[in-house]
């Protein structure tokens, strides 16, 4: 059974390197960093995060944080599968956060088969 806290996020060095991460800014950096550390091993395209809750994490505002989103997705390190819906205020949607998808996961997997 896994520990709560035991979890870890690599940051391989062709990530590190590659254009899109370095072109980020620092805040859509930690931003990535937010969305990837609820990346299970089993969800992508399923992570779900809001604005609201990411902009508390940050410690900045929302229209920053929005911002961090858009150029995450603008440079191709993250999509938005499912739109949140936080004026919904019954039913299934009810205030329901985006959910993403790290584009850069499959990647990454097939680069660490190749090596294998």
């Amino acid at each position: 059974m896994k520990r709560p806290g035991t979890g870890f996020i690599r940051l391989t060095h062709a990530l590190v390197d590659g254009e899109a991460f370095m072109l980020a800014s620092n805040g859509a950096r930690c931003l990535l960093i937010l969305i990837w550390r609820r990346f299970n091993g089993r969800n992508n395209g399923q992570i779900p995060l809001s604005v609201r809750e990411a902009a508390d994490w940050l410690h900045c505002g929302k229209t920053a944080t929005a911002r961090y989103f858009a150029e995450l997705q603008q440079l191709g390190l993250i999509e938005a599968v499912t739109k949140g819906q936080f004026a919904i205020k019954s039913g299934t949607g009810k205030n329901a956060a985006t959910t993403w998808r790290l584009t850069f996961l499959q990647n990454e997997r097939a680069d660490d088969d190749k090596a294998a």
